[in-house]
């Protein structure tokens, strides 16, 4: 009597097809964990960036970007140096942390925010689209994460991650030889 195989050409129940699936359950897991970051990382910019445009033209904005207080006005040095940071921390934990990981992980990741980002953008991209041309700082901002996500999709630093992402995608970006060195080998060593 013939044996029931799955896709993968192993037998239901068997050793191998647990571990593929397991495989394929983390691999999915680490696509959730990139579509998580790249929320965190476009969001956060557009936080940061609806704050900056605000403190322009004199004004504060609250957490659901509504207009707090006025003030004089500045170019918000401590805001954008934030967004240098969270572009920055991004960008290192696409390139140098995830080069670590296998690469099946590694792609999925960086998949998983890629695939983010780009919904972002478009989302950011179709709701400037529908407001003014000319930011006015006497209308209301899109309150909350709408305000976020156009003005983070709409940055020119996610663009940039988002081209990085891609790249490190589409490359596979391994690891370097001297990163594969063991502890051990670390180190200049006289010839």
């Amino acid at each position: 009597m013939p044996v029931a195989r799955r896709a993968c050409g192993h037998a239901p129940g068997s050793r191998q097809g647990h571990i593929t699936k397991e495989h394929d359950i983390k691999k999915a897991l680490w696509f959730a964990g990139g579509l998580l970051f790249s929320a965190i990382t476009v969001l956060l910019i557009g936080f940061l960036a609806i704050r900056i445009e605000g403190l322009r033209g004199g004004a504060v904005f609250g957490i659901d970007n509504q207009l707090v207080s006025v003030t004089e006005p500045s170019p918000g040095f401590l805001h954008m140096l934030a967004t240098v940071a969270v572009a920055s921390a991004s960008i290192a934990v696409l390139a140098v942390a995830m080069q670590y990981r296998p690469q099946d992980t590694r792609t999925a990741f960086r998949a998983g925010f890629v695939a983010a980002a780009l919904i972002q953008v478009a989302v950011g991209a179709a709701l400037l689209a529908q407001g003014p041309v000319v930011p006015n700082l006497n209308e209301p901002q899109p309150r909350w994460v709408e305000g976020w996500v156009m003005a983070g999709g709409t940055n020119p630093a996610v663009h940039l991650i988002l081209v990085v992402a891609i790249y490190l995608l589409l490359t596979g970006h391994p690891v370097p030889q001297k990163a594969r060195a063991s502890k051990g080998d670390v180190g200049v060593y006289p010839e």
